[in-house]
């Protein structure tokens, strides 16, 4: 069994920090999520809601149901799937951006070549009366995203580190994958979402190998 220590070591205090790259960066400003509406969500989420009531096979102990997780190319040949995933694709680096300021990430400095991001594995969520999901993070992955399907009158707001965030058909929130989030037990029935994980996958050119 690998045991892991973490030894904490005393610097000596005639180091001297180098300059920062921004002066403005204060974490307090930063934003914890980003919403969009999926411009054809009428047109595809009655099928997808359907799709995934078919499809969910696991009761969760909170009393939700939820399907097999499935890797970021699954079901894309299913054209309302599809559909989503490729808008949800493109609106990523937006998104990502947004998030990113005030981060005091290097990612802010990358030229937009580069800013490229794919989902990495989803599942979808169907919530009967009285069900929820007890708060947890995605932890290890960067970025995470709930895409609301179905959203009836009396459904749960989605929660991200306390806040209540109201939800709706279509809505798309994207958020840091470290942050705790929840779902508050359901006061109606059929709310469905589908909750996924992104990979950042820069596209840097090739460049000559080291000597």
């Amino acid at each position: 069994m690998l045991e892991i220590v973490n030894v904490k070591k005393e610097i000596p205090s005639q180091y001297e920090s180098v300059a920062k790259f921004s002066d403005t960066i204060t974490t307090e400003d930063r934003i914890s999520y980003v919403s969009l509406i999926f411009p054809h969500h009428k047109d595809v989420n009655p099928i997808i809601h359907e799709l995934i009531k078919n499809n969910v096979c696991h009761q969760t102990y909170t009393g939700a149901l939820t399907t097999i997780p499935q890797n970021g190319s699954g079901n894309r040949h299913i054209k309302e799937i599809d559909k989503l995933f490729s808008w949800i694709e493109d609106s990523l680096s937006d998104c990502v951006d947004k998030l990113a300021v005030n981060s005091g990430s290097i990612y802010t400095a990358s030229p937009e070549v580069f800013k490229n991001f794919k989902i990495a594995e989803y599942w979808a969520m169907f919530y009967p009366m009285g069900s929820g999901a007890t708060s947890h993070t995605h932890f290890p992955y960067p970025i995470s995203f709930a895409y609301y399907v179905n959203v009836p009158d009396g459904s749960s707001p989605f929660t991200l580190n306390g806040d209540d965030i109201p939800v709706e058909d279509g809505m798309l929130i994207v958020f840091a994958g470290d942050v705790y989030h929840e779902v508050k037990k359901s006061n109606c029935e059929e709310r469905s979402m589908i909750s996924g994980n992104v990979i950042f996958v820069p596209n840097i050119p090739e460049q000559s190998s080291w000597e």
